[in-house]
């Protein structure tokens, strides 16, 4: 707690209760993470994927890790934004409710995926990532 109230973290002012009950949190995503097997999807997939990743996650082939658990094709439609941008931008959402729509239309892939490119903050200040909304203006 010393640590965020000498370097002015938004944090520090949320109190030790907060921040305990963050940690039990954190600890419990990480075990239901660690138990998760994900399951098999009978069916075509239609996968939005944010083209704007960090440098070092740039040309991993993250597409590829859906189809294992896909019996059908692999749809991908790239999307100009960062991951925590497909859902919070309306031009982003309008992009994927069209492209959903127009797919599901025509008898089109069955599920809808958003690639998980990365969980990394980028961009310029007072974008949707969680690091780059707490750099200074």
């Amino acid at each position: 707690m010393l640590v965020l109230k000498e370097n002015d973290h938004p944090l520090a002012q949320r109190g030790e209760d907060v921040l305990l009950a963050l940690k039990d949190v954190w600890i419990n995503n990480s075990r239901l993470l660690a138990a998760h097997r994900p399951g098999h999807f009978r069916g075509d997939k239609l996968l939005f994927k944010a083209t704007e990743v960090p440098q070092r996650f740039a040309g991993h082939d993250r597409e590829q890790a859906w189809r294992p658990h896909v019996s059908g094709t692999v749809d991908v439609r790239p999307v100009h934004a960062e991951h925590e941008q497909l859902l919070t931008v309306p031009a982003h959402v309008a992009t994927i409710g069209g492209g959903r729509g127009g797919s599901l239309g025509r008898g089109g892939p069955q599920g809808v995926l958003t690639a998980f490119p990365a969980q990394e903050a980028l961009g310029p200040p007072g974008s949707t990532s969680f690091e780059t909304s707490l750099s200074p203006e």
